[in-house]
Parts: structure tokens; sequence; C-alpha cells
């Protein structure tokens, strides 16, 4: 899963660890790069797949306070990559992307947020046959229901009333590719193994991490703690507004039990019903079985 570099640094970037987040979106990988990054053994740029979306604003700043041009790590990336069509990456060039931060980082082990929803389904087995690295796999996933509750939620804030239909629809679509997503992470699973590490989103935050992610300790316990800008190697550009904020106090985001009506909350149960079974989320909003 190590195939040569083309452009003579293979023996180099051989030597560093790409860590790719699998799963869905609004899963906590925001705050699972940041942590990362806190470690100071890694290197987090959020969805990388993203980055094209990015790249041309110039005004726009990374995550680590610098605005594109004077970023240390996109800014130094070549102005071929930063004048990208403006649309998530595709394969060959989400390889260019991170063969160039590879050679700019001086990091052990870099961390892309990039998932495997859609059109990146199987990104990951595409980056470990194009790029000279070993790539671990780390599958994050949160329960469904509180995923579809954060898309029916902002999807509210841009409308002016509810729509029963609309949110119905919303939950439906989302419960769908959430599996999808969640599917194609498994199946890499299978390719990537031993090199896989699973990851509920509750038991992140609750307990941390239990198994070392290459040269990162596991992380403990999260609930409660405070990670301040400017500590870690963390340039994220995609991702939740978190990643901008100066001062970030880990806390469970478990709103949708309380909040997520009673008919969005039920479909989202029965559609998603066997990979609420096999994550071991409990059938109820209040988490028993």
């Amino acid at each position: 899963m190590t195939p040569e570099s083309a452009d003579g640094n293979g023996e180099e970037a051989a030597k560093k660890t790409l860590v790719y987040v699998a799963g869905y979106g609004r899963s906590g990988s925001t705050l699972l790069g940041r942590l990362i990054a806190r470690t100071g053994h890694a290197l987090d740029v959020g969805e990388v797949a993203m980055a094209p979306l990015f790249l041309y604003r110039s005004r726009i700043r990374c995550a680590c306070g610098s605005k594109m041009a004077a970023c240390p790590i996109w800014g130094a990336l070549p102005k071929a990559l930063r004048d990208l069509p403006r649309r998530p990456a595709n394969p060959q060039d989400h390889a260019a992307l991170l063969r160039a931060i590879l050679d700019v980082s001086t990091q052990p082990t870099i961390v892309d947020s990039s998932k495997t929803a859609s059109s990146l389904a199987f990104r990951p087995y595409f980056l470990s046959k194009s790029l000279p690295v070993r790539l671990r796999l780390v599958h994050l996933v949160r329960d469904p229901r509180a995923v579809v509750w954060s898309v029916v939620r902002d999807r509210r804030t841009k409308r002016d009333r509810p729509s029963f239909w609309r949110d119905v629809l919303i939950t439906a679509k989302t419960s769908f590719v959430w599996q999808v997503a969640n599917a194609a992470a498994e199946l890499q699973a299978l390719w990537f193994s031993p090199d896989v590490i699973r990851l509920r989103y509750d038991h992140l935050v609750q307990f941390g991490t239990q198994d070392s992610l290459q040269d990162i300790p596991p992380l403990g316990a999260l609930e409660g703690v405070t990670h301040d800008s400017g500590i870690g190697d963390y340039h994220s550009l995609g991702g939740n507004a978190m990643r901008n904020e100066k001062r970030v106090v880990v806390k469970l985001d478990d709103a949708w039990r309380a909040q997520m009506p009673r008919h969005l909350l039920s479909l989202a149960t029965v559609l998603s019903f066997p990979f609420i079974i096999r994550y071991r989320f409990g059938l109820r909003s209040d988490g028993a079985t």
C-alpha cells in the first residue's frame, strides 16, 4: 500500500503516515483532528478534498490564523494546486494536494478528514495506491439520529419556518447517505486491516481513544478539556466552524435526544436500524436498547 513516489521524494514520504478519517460528516472529525494536532506529533489539514473550494480565496484565513498566502502549509503549495477548479478535488487532485503537503510538512503524521460520503466513498483506497505513505483508517461514526437532527436544524435556520415534508425528506436522504458513507468505510476497513480504528463520537468525547494512532498515544477522556488556538500544527480549511474558534471546551453534543421531533426520530431510527444495532447506539433516544 505504499507505492514509490514519482517525484523523487518517495523515500522521505514513506516514513510518514496518513491518518484518513472515514465515515459521514457532522460526526466530530473537526474536533478529532484538532485534538490530535495538539499532541505535537501530527499535522491536521481538515477536509483536503474540499480545499479547492477555499484555496482561491486569498482573504480567507486558515485555522492557524494566517491568511491563505501566508499559511506555512497552504501558502507553500504550488500555484497550480492553489488554482484547481472550484469544486471538491477529484482523486488525482486530492492525491496531488496530499503529496505536496507531505513534502512541505515536517510532521510524521498527516490527518485528512475528507471522509467517505458520496464521491469520496472509496477515496482512501485510491490514495493508498497513489501515495508513498502508510495509510491508517479511522472510522469515526456518530449516531445517525444526531447527524440527521444536525442537518435538519441547520436547514431550518436557512428558511423562514419549518416544513413538515421537507424535514421528512431531509431525514430520509440523510439517513440513506449516512449509511452509504459508513458502509464504504466498513468495506475499506477490510482492505486496510489491521491499520483501522473505529471510534464512536460519544465514546471519543467521554472516554477518548483506546488505540494508538501511529506515534500518537491514546487520548484520554476529552469532555471538559479546553483547547486554545495556537497549540498544535492545525491548518484545517473545511469542516465545522469550530476550526476557527480561539478556545474550544469539549462537550458531548446530544441535544438531539431532547429536541428532535418524534416523527423524525422514529423515521431515522427505522431507516438506519441495521447500523444502529451494529454500532450499539440503542434504539431509544435515551440510549437504552
